[in-house]
């Protein structure tokens, strides 16, 4: 089976929009914690460039779950 290199990167891309997914991993990520710190969301949202605006988007998720 021949080789071929993969032009993907190892890292994900950074991008401040968060995406229907990204909805999807907050809703499994609320039976775990209910109020996650920063560090924890930056944490298991590593693809996000945090701002106010995802930042607040991300809080009002984890408040309407609730």
């Amino acid at each position: 089976m021949p080789y071929y290199k993969s032009n993907k990167p190892l890292t994900p891309v950074h991008s401040s929009t968060l995406t229907p997914m990204h909805l999807r991993k907050a809703k499994l990520m609320f039976f775990w914690v209910r109020y996650p710190s920063s560090a924890v969301l930056k944490m298991y949202f590593p693809d996000i460039k945090f701002n106010k605006n995802n930042t607040a988007q991300l809080v009002k998720w984890f408040s309407n779950f609730r």
